[in-house]
């Protein structure tokens, strides 16, 4: 049986960070991004809302959780949401530049997009031009983005290149061993093994029915709240 294998630093008191990290990786692994033969780097204790993965292909995750599908503007070294497609440019909501993620280039990003629209997608501005997504994804000239309501993944064996998985294991221990002095980053890197697990199916699939009973709740909750509003 093959088991997703998932790394994390040591968290100090960041464990709702982690439990918060943990729901995403499930959430993606409940879409079909990730899979049981996936790799996932996860350091808690840093600001962004991103980590890395290798799936079908390397990639940082950045995680945007927005209250509308909205519009994700992309240029060489800023990653933008807004509402409209006008905020992009002038009054976005969200807008984190490229020096500030676990990557050496904006190529290695994917924008995750989850929001509670339950029909309208994720409009994507690739550098001036508004671009189509299919199935839920966008692959630009730069970063990638992902409609995670509408996301269908490829069917198909994938086949990764060895630079491939190179990358996302060097950019993944990088981002482990964030803020570690070069005496801690060694010892890390010679028990790196020590600071992973493996997730089971049945783990995964549990995780991922956690996740979407709590949506369910949430939603019956509010709900019944408008009801009685109107």
């Amino acid at each position: 049986m093959t088991f997703m294998r998932l790394y994390m630093s040591s968290p100090q008191g960041t464990s709702m960070n982690l439990a918060r990290n943990m729901e995403r990786v499930a959430r993606l692994y409940g879409k079909g991004f990730l899979d049981d033969a996936s790799t996932v780097w996860i350091n808690s204790d840093v600001r962004a809302p991103a980590f890395w993965t290798l799936a079908a292909r390397p990639s940082c995750v950045l995680w945007v959780a927005a209250p509308s599908s909205g519009t994700v503007r992309l240029t060489k070294d800023r990653i933008r949401w807004a509402a409209t497609y006008n905020d992009t440019s002038k009054a976005p909501a969200i807008d984190v530049s490229v020096s500030t993620l676990p990557v050496d280039s904006i190529k290695h990003v994917t924008v995750v997009v989850e929001h509670g629209h339950p029909t309208e997608p994720v409009q994507v501005i690739d550098g001036t031009d508004s671009v189509k997504m299919v199935d839920g994804f966008y692959q630009g000239h730069e970063a990638a983005v992902l409609d995670l309501n509408n996301f269908v993944p490829t069917e198909g064996e994938r086949t990764l290149p060895t630079y491939a998985t190179s990358l996302a294991f060097v950019h993944g221990t990088n981002l482990l061993t964030t803020g570690m002095g070069k005496k801690m980053v060694t010892e890390f890197e010679e028990n790196i093994e020590r600071h992973g697990i493996d997730l089971s199916p049945i783990m995964l699939n549990q995780l991922v029915e956690a996740a979407e009973t709590f949506n369910v709740t949430a939603r019956l909750l509010t709900e019944q709240i408008s009801s009685q509003s109107t």
